[in-house]
């Protein structure tokens, strides 16, 4: 949703500079043939352009702007009727968290949580750590947007990999300080799957059967060094499959 009024407002905000500027050429052109008759049928054409650019515009901008307004507005009650906020980190526990009734829904095929599904990871990642005799780790809302960014690259760039094809995020410490932290102890795991039933399900098959029974991925996890979690997914289709990239950011504050 972030990513698509991003895109909506720059595209707004384009076409509102070339508006301006049409506007300012007729203004210029119209000015200057007054002085120079030699530029009176390059002004008439130019005039032209600019006052066909300028109705597009008008008609554009009403189009654009009841768009923006629907846009918000979907955005609004979406949050309002979410299923999972960050506030709800501090209400359970991984001992717990599956008493929310979302949590074992079966994954509809034609809309993912992906909130829901980040929640599910980061319980399961705790619970595996206290299993292990180890402090559970805090949520960490800066590294879980730097968690989720990097699955959404990886899902839309078509790679998978700590290292990243995308300007500004090749490493993980250039996504680190992206969110706002330098130098620091991190760490990243990363995975991939087919979804499989629940979101409790897939997150605990992922957490248990495939990071916990790789050696770098468990180390992670157990590390007694860090303090704070941050998970993020993204959901992609492959035929009739939907598979699902999870990142995991580590952090010691």
């Amino acid at each position: 949703m972030r990513e698509k009024a991003v895109v909506m407002i720059d595209y707004f905000m384009t076409n509102e500079a070339l508006f301006f500027m049409c506007q300012f050429f007729k203004k210029t052109h119209k000015n200057r043939k007054k002085t120079n008759k030699n530029l009176y049928i390059p002004t008439i054409f130019s005039n032209f352009v600019a006052e066909n650019i300028i109705k597009r515009h008008h008609s554009y901008v009403a189009i654009m702007k009841r768009r923006l307004i629907l846009f918000v507005l979907i955005v609004l009650f979406g949050r309002m009727y979410a299923q999972w906020s960050n506030d709800m980190y501090a209400q359970y526990t991984y001992a717990n968290y599956t008493d929310y009734a979302p949590f074992n829904q079966s994954i509809d095929a034609t809309g993912y949580d992906a909130e829901l599904m980040e929640a599910a990871i980061f319980y399961e990642t705790n619970r595996q750590r206290v299993l292990n005799g180890l402090p559970q780790l805090a949520f960490d809302e800066r590294l879980e947007v730097c968690a989720h960014n990097h699955s959404v690259d990886m899902v839309n760039h078509d790679f998978f990999s700590h290292n990243s094809p995308v300007e500004g995020k090749y490493s993980m410490g250039d996504r680190f300080a992206q969110v706002g932290y330098g130098s620091c102890w991190r760490a990243e795991n990363i995975a991939y799957r087919s979804i499989s039933d629940s979101y409790a399900q897939t997150a605990k098959l992922m957490v248990e059967s495939q990071w916990m029974r790789s050696e770098g991925h468990r180390e992670n996890i157990l590390n007694s060094i860090y303090t704070h979690l941050g998970c993020g997914v993204a959901f992609y289709s492959k035929g009739s499959f939907v598979y699902v990239k999870a990142t995991q950011n580590f952090m010691k504050k």
